[in-house]
């Protein structure tokens, strides 16, 4: 995933800020698409980016778009700059790259309240 061409592209934190929530939801759904789409071919997630994207998941579901576009950011952040041991903390029932875009597609179109 080439993770500074992605950020380039997307809002930048205070540009994130001031869009309307069903904006957000859009721009985090985008990211995430995106950098999933960015993973090379036969490329799998690993137990941090899975985590991560869970979180935006349940995040954008229950309205929380400044917590999901976080969790989309923590999901890219490089393996060398992650918490010491999170290997061995995180789950390893680790969705396909396949299952986690169909699920920000879906989060994508669904109605924001308000």
């Amino acid at each position: 995933m080439n993770r500074e061409q992605l950020l380039r592209q997307a809002p930048t934190n205070r540009q994130f800020t001031a869009l309307h929530a069903v904006h957000k939801q859009l721009a985090v759904a985008d990211l995430a698409i995106a950098a999933l789409d960015s993973c090379a071919a036969g490329e799998n997630l690993d137990a941090w980016e899975s985590h991560c994207l869970r979180g935006a998941l349940g995040a954008l579901y229950t309205n929380f778009f400044d917590l999901a576009w976080t969790e989309v950011l923590l999901a890219m952040t490089p393996a060398v700059e992650r918490s010491p041991g999170w290997d061995q903390r995180l789950a390893h029932d680790i969705p396909s790259i396949d299952a986690f875009r169909t699920a920000f597609d879906q989060a994508r179109h669904r109605p924001v309240p308000g």
